[in-house]
């Protein structure tokens, strides 16, 4: 069952200027509003994104009349500056993206 502030995948079957339409991998459609894709006012949607393309964002509103996502919540940039990420230390500490950054470090 989804929720509000899970994260969901889905395909964009529509773009116009205000707002993306994506079909979720369970089949609802939701609708993105511009408001919710970025907070740049001069980017054009149709110019963003491309319909088929894949996306991921996170549930506003689910019912049975509405299903409203987010999209800026998953990619800050398309967010103003300044905004709050924070890296969350997982189980293993930063090991992993340690041992990432030095692999990078040693092919360059």
């Amino acid at each position: 069952m989804q929720k509000k502030g899970d994260i969901c995948y889905g395909k964009i079957v529509s773009i116009s200027k205000k707002n993306l339409v994506v079909k979720s991998t369970r089949g609802r459609l939701f609708s993105i509003p511009f408001s919710k894709v970025t907070d740049w006012k001069k980017k054009d949607l149709t110019k963003e994104f491309i319909v088929g393309e894949k996306i991921n964002f996170v549930i506003e509103e689910f019912n049975k009349e509405n299903a409203i996502g987010n999209f800026k919540l998953l990619h800050p940039l398309f967010s103003r500056s300044p905004f709050t990420a924070k890296i969350i230390e997982t189980k293993h500490g930063f090991e992993t993206l340690k041992n990432s950054i030095e692999i990078d470090n040693q092919n360059d």
